[in-house]
């Protein structure tokens, strides 16, 4: 339930900020098929420069609107990250007031450390994670159907061809988690 309510926030503040880096992500995007597109084929290909001023205010407008997205994002889930830690932290320390001293698992102390340095991890994944996973899913998303859209059997070469880096990773990655809970052990 605790990842749950990571990945899936309930604060209208994480769901606009959410908003906010899917547009990003989106104008991200949709700078290349707006601007390098009409450059290369009208501008330079045809060599119609008047056309060059349209198409780098396009362009401009493109990237002002995916910097204020940005700007947004970050504001917004950094409001929804003390929020949240703010909401967590009280929850946490009204039920350790409530328990008896000698209930307290190990020392107080350390457990209180432990808690302020949870939530903060907390706060860190909403103010940066939650943005950055949004946005790279849907630009990963966005990137593949611009790529299956032009050429659908490259499309598939290509992904082919990541097969072995993804295998390399997810090894990788199970070594790491073995000597990582191994050492915590």
């Amino acid at each position: 339930m605790l990842v749950a309510s990571l990945l899936f926030p309930r604060t209208l503040w994480a769901l606009l900020g959410m908003l906010a880096a899917l547009l990003n992500a989106v104008l991200r995007i949709a700078i290349v098929p707006a601007l390098v597109v009409p450059v290369f084929d009208n501008v330079l290909g045809q060599n119609n420069l008047a056309g060059l001023g349209r198409v780098l205010f396009i362009a401009a407008l493109i990237t002002i609107g995916g910097a204020l997205a940005l700007f947004f994002q970050d504001a917004l889930l950094a409001k929804a990250a003390s929020q949240i830690a703010a909401r967590w932290r009280e929850s946490l320390m009204s039920r350790l007031l409530k328990l008896m001293p000698g209930q307290l698992p190990g020392s107080s102390g350390g457990l209180a450390g432990r808690i302020v340095s949870d939530l903060r991890e907390v706060e860190y994944y909403y103010q940066y994670g939650l943005g950055t996973l949004v946005a790279e899913t849907a630009s990963l998303l966005g990137i593949l159907f611009l790529l299956f859209r032009s050429n659908a059997q490259a499309s598939i070469y290509l992904l082919l061809l990541t097969l072995p880096a993804v295998l390399a990773s997810r090894i990788l990655g199970q070594r790491i988690e073995r000597i990582a809970q191994t050492s915590q052990e």
